[in-house]
């Protein structure tokens, strides 16, 4: 019987323990200096678990991770391996564990059951979170519209839910248009969670421009109070249309409009490749 709590905890422990080894000969004196650092962490975590995946394993009968999960059939097993690893392990899950789970659709289901779940419980809250991030990961495009669903159940107080349910839809990407779309245009005011979903619909749509997104966030901009949030939206989305009614709109508030604003819309214009003086 494998001991997979002892695995991850052991892959946790050893991944940080060299962590700390290399990154202690590592000087960090300017902001520069702590960017490459963070860079350099976020490289050496991956190799670790790369590494980790095709080494013989005592915990495993000494084969390798991917050799071992590649083997594995059973449901539950695997919903246990992925319990186990959100537990005991606070690395990204890797890929052999990853292949694991999409090619499951109980296990994939269940995933979306326990992401919906994630208000009951802290511990619930903690293996929803992963799943969450998990079913961005496969691109599991039948949590889309459950997801959309439940995110507007959600209060400001589950605010960082609703971040990495945004996360979530720009992960699985172009899949997540149509169903953001459907709900968004039928709107004549956003609250929280709808701004979460602009700001996913925006992101994705950066690299699958459509006249429907760019018209909604357009329209977003004119209606909404948040105008820092719209230009912002517009920005992610990058369209050179948007110059003329950032423009327009600073040109016909110069009285009233805040310092905030107007220097978000100077930047924004001229991240587009227009010209902007204040």
């Amino acid at each position: 019987m494998i001991n997979y709590n002892e695995l991850f905890n052991d892959l946790n422990s050893s991944a940080i323990k060299s962590l700390g080894d290399k990154l202690s000969k590592i000087n960090c004196h300017t902001e520069k200096d702590i960017v490459a650092n963070i860079d350099t962490e976020l490289d050496l975590i991956n190799k670790s678990i790369s590494k980790w995946e095709l080494n013989n394993n005592k915990h495993l009968n000494n084969l390798s991770p991917k050799e071992y999960f590649c083997a594995i059939s059973d449901d539950d097993e695997i919903l246990q391996i992925f319990k186990s690893y959100t537990s005991y392990c606070d690395l990204e899950i890797p890929n052999c564990i990853l292949l694991l789970i999409e090619k499951s659709d109980y296990v994939k289901s269940k995933l979306l059951e326990y992401a919906l779940s994630i208000k009951s419980t802290p511990e619930n809250e903690i293996i929803g979170i992963e799943a969450l991030r998990i079913l961005g990961k496969i691109k599991y495009n039948e949590s889309i519209v459950p997801l959309i669903e439940f995110s507007q159940i959600l209060t400001e107080k589950e605010d960082p839910i609703l971040d990495i349910i945004s996360e979530t839809f720009m992960e699985i990407g172009v899949e997540s248009i149509e169903p953001l779309l459907s709900i968004l245009e039928t709107r004549s005011e956003f609250n929280l969670c709808h701004e979460y979903m602009l700001r996913a619909l925006a992101k994705i749509g950066s690299t699958n421009k459509s006249e429907r997104i760019y018209r909604l966030l357009k329209n977003t901009f004119k209606n909404t109070n948040n105008k820092v949030f719209a230009v912002l939206l517009l920005s992610d989305y990058g369209d050179g249309r948007a110059i003329t009614a950032l423009k327009g709109y600073a040109t016909k508030n110069a009285s009233t409009i805040s310092k905030n604003l107007l220097y978000e819309i100077k930047y924004v214009v001229e991240k587009l490749g227009g010209k902007f003086n204040i």
